[in-house]
């Protein structure tokens, strides 16, 4: 579940946006996954993707509010706030992901990897920020 979203802003800090629910991500292969299964060991979720056409990396959620800005354009960033969700999963810190696009576009793989910048946030906020 993506339990929030903080959008860069021209300073480099991080600002929450407004999420009125948590939203689902989209498992892998959606329309052959059912949405809500029994995990008994693993399971893969899809994070998001690159619309060409849009010109942006897109959260790839189930539902997509009318005002959730869950994308990275050009020289944007975003952090992802990402909580397991279950009958029987304690709850636990969220798992924080950095997206970070300069814009460019390259068929090659690793040339991408290079221009669009996904990692894992390990510090943590030393201020907590009312969502």
């Amino acid at each position: 579940m993506v339990v929030g979203v903080d959008k860069r802003a021209a300073d480099g800090t991080y600002m929450p946006e407004h999420l009125a629910v948590p939203l689902q991500l989209n498992w892998a292969f959606p329309w052959v996954h059912e949405q809500f299964p029994t995990i008994v060991q693993e399971d893969v979720c899809d994070f998001g993707f690159l619309d060409e056409g849009a010109g942006q990396f897109e959260l790839a959620v189930y539902a997509r509010p009318n005002n959730l800005k869950g994308y990275v354009r050009s020289n944007e960033g975003m952090r992802v706030h990402i909580m397991a969700s279950g009958h029987n999963v304690p709850p636990s810190e969220p798992l924080i992901i950095e997206v970070v696009w300069n814009g460019a576009w390259s068929a090659n793989q690793e040339e991408m990897r290079r221009q669009l910048v996904i990692r894992e946030v390990k510090e943590k906020p030393t201020a907590k920020v009312p969502r």
